[in-house]
């Protein structure tokens, strides 16, 4: 259970997104070796699984990278295929699978080709298997320092690099690349400011883990002073350090406690989701129901977010209070059948449901 709640709270972490202005790049910092404007790698491959070999030149390339266990990668695949067919003559795809978790080159290859099968006509577009010792994701991804996958790299005729992203936003980049309008050097301005905030996010991160850790091992003052140590060396990290106070230092209740709450409970979408999962994280303890449950009421009506309201649900049940934790189910699911988000969010509706049996017991 705690190591749950641990998870909860760094994934909390990551709705905290740097929006301060990051110098390109540290003097003493190089840039990544993989860049719009680079010459990009050769593809070297184990296999490939589907239409056989895509090689580099003679036409605009895009190279995606994924894996069978990846969740966005399976929503991005059919808006890839879209992609293919729609320009089918001006540009080829290759979806190259990485960092896979099965222990073999056979288990992998037995994994992806069964994947692909299954896809059919959704993955209609070259697909391989990266090399034993990871030619690809070093050579590409690492590189790049793209940590997360599925990701996607426009490559001209002339094998230059012409842009780095999310496959799910390549839509208008490759249009451009297709009209030749799509400036090398533009685009890697902009991927290197990416860069210096993951460079500077990762950094912080790491302090704010190691508090977090102390914090756990009940060092809470040392805790402190070590997040007052990042705060004081990163102003860019003064709401990260707010909350991982209101998580992991003070006590659930306390003046200083509910002064963040109220603050997360006027403020936006995202904050309400921190609310809410403040409150599931501390609800499971006898002395801290009625304040979360507080926190949760607060929430419900405020906000029609269902990712929200399925924290909220949650943290209503935690806290015992059955009734309550039905009305935010019913509340969010309604609010999931509106949301844009809707085909994304498939796993959620399931949450819900999950949620609502437990409290219907």
């Amino acid at each position: 259970m705690r190591q749950c709640r641990y998870n909860r709270l760094m994934r909390t972490l990551a709705f905290l997104a740097l929006l301060v202005p990051v110098a390109l790049a540290q003097a003493d910092e190089p840039l990544p070796s993989l860049y719009p404007g680079a010459k990009a790698p050769k593809i070297e491959v184990a296999e490939w699984v589907k239409k056989g070999p895509m090689k580099l030149g003679g036409g605009i390339k895009v190279v995606e990278f994924w894996a069978t266990w990846c969740g966005p990668c399976r929503e991005s695949i059919p808006h890839l295929t879209e992609l293919a067919q729609r320009y089918k003559g001006k540009v080829d795809f290759a979806g190259i699978s990485v960092w896979e978790r099965e222990k073999t080159p056979a288990e992998i290859k037995e994994k992806v080709t069964k994947f692909v099968a299954n896809m059919g006509d959704k993955m209609d577009y070259h697909v391989a298997i990266d090399t034993p010792d990871g030619k690809m994701a070093n050579g590409w991804m690492v590189a790049a320092e793209q940590s997360g996958i599925p990701a996607s790299f426009i490559v001209n005729k002339s094998g230059v690099i012409l842009w780095i992203g999310h496959p799910m936003e390549l839509e208008e980049p490759l249009k451009l690349a297709i009209e030749g309008k799509l400036d090398a050097k533009t685009q890697k301005d902009q991927f290197l400011k990416k860069i210096a905030k993951q460079r500077l996010q990762k950094k912080i991160n790491t302090e704010v883990f190691a508090a977090v850790t102390l914090a756990r091992q009940g060092k809470i003052a040392e805790a402190d002073q070590a997040l007052s140590v990042v705060a004081s060396k990163y102003p860019e990290a003064a709401e990260t350090v707010r909350n991982v106070r209101l998580m992991n230092i003070y006590k659930v209740g306390s003046p200083e406690s509910q002064k963040i709450v109220s603050e997360l409970l006027a403020g936006s979408v995202e904050d309400l989701l921190l609310a809410a999962q403040f409150a599931w994280d501390k609800a499971s303890e006898p002395e801290n129901k009625e304040v979360c449950l507080a926190v949760v009421k607060s929430v419900l009506a405020k906000t029609d977010d269902c990712i929200v309201l399925y924290y909220a649900a949650s943290a209503a049940l935690e806290a015992g209070d059955k009734a309550f934790s039905l009305e935010a189910v019913e509340k969010g699911l309604a609010a999931l059948e509106k949301d844009p988000r809707k085909d994304r969010l498939k796993g959620l509706k399931e949450a819900f449901e999950s949620v609502k049996k437990s409290a219907s017991l």
